[in-house]
């Protein structure tokens, strides 16, 4: 099922193109990535998802139904730097955010168990660290059981500490069956949380597809030889090897990611060519990334 389908989605501000011709859908259960440098239009693609940026063109469809405040209520989100009351504690914070969505304060301990708060719950939010601020944040938006939570930049200004925790529990949330969105500008944040990636440069499409689809690009094998040249004209003649090149005493080759660099060994070893080195170097999204938006 279709959560969020969108249709030519664009936005300008005066002569600036923030958005054009946007088209990208996310599935039930996906943890999906919107990608890309500051400025190529993330926050404000969600924000006319989430209804408070307007005037924009194109369309949406939340749930595969017309777009209202009722279909916002299923869902949480967390836009900006969150801001509660520094002298009220966690727990009472999250009964004024109740209070405004309408849901029903028992569901606070559900929250706040859920995002790792228990222990802190009575403390006041200006004791909390960054991190757990940003726990309080998901707490907060988790309210009413959303079936979507959005997600701009999440790990922003945290330590390394506050990133890991933030990452374990956008990994805890997706394990549960909740469906994220997640706009973000850090290539290693998108790769090791979310299934799916949209990258976006400069307001537009770039990419769009699952994590591993969109890097299943070649591997690089970097092959040693006291015999580099040797080697070098023995790789060149082999098709199912892209790219060969010379590098001090390390020749680097472009190969499918289903390659057997051992059958590659003993065909080498039948040429009276010994290795003395392989090493295969995985493609990353960082690889994919930077391709992309060249």
């Amino acid at each position: 099922m279709a959560l969020l389908e969108t249709t030519k989605l664009g936005k300008t501000y005066g002569s600036l193109t923030a958005l054009k011709d946007l088209n990208f859908s996310v599935e039930q259960g996906q943890v999906m990535g919107l990608l890309g440098p500051n400025g190529s239009g993330k926050s404000t693609t969600l924000g006319i998802l989430l209804g408070v940026i307007k005037n924009y063109r194109g369309s949406y469809r939340w749930f595969e139904a017309d777009n209202s405040a009722l279909q916002r209520q299923r869902i949480g989100a967390i836009l900006e730097t969150p801001i509660f009351y520094p002298y009220l504690s966690g727990v009472d914070n999250l009964k004024i955010a109740a209070k405004i969505k309408r849901v029903d304060k028992h569901d606070i301990e559900r929250v706040i168990e859920q995002v790792g708060l228990s222990e802190r719950k009575k403390s006041r939010f200006k004791t909390y660290s960054l991190g757990m601020k940003q726990r309080l944040a998901f707490a907060s938006a988790l309210l009413g059981k959303p079936e979507v939570l959005v997600l701009d930049e999440p790990t922003n200004g945290l330590d390394p500490q506050g990133i890991a925790d933030i990452r374990k529990l956008i990994t805890e949330l997706a394990d549960q069956g909740l469906t994220i969105i997640l706009a973000s500008h850090l290539l290693d944040e998108v790769e090791k949380v979310c299934t799916h990636v949209t990258v976006l440069k400069r307001g537009k499409l770039i990419s769009s597809g699952a994590v591993d689809e969109i890097v299943q690009g070649n591997d690089e094998l970097h092959l040693k030889s006291k015999e580099p040249n040797k080697l070098l004209a023995a790789l060149s003649k082999m098709p199912e090897l892209e790219n060969p090149k010379i590098t001090g005493d390390t020749v680097i080759v472009t190969v499918d990611k289903n390659y057997n660099e051992e059958q590659l060994n003993r065909t080498l070893m039948k040429q009276d060519i010994v290795l003395v080195g392989i090493q295969r170097i995985q493609k990353r999204l960082e690889d994919q990334f930077l391709e992309l938006t060249k």
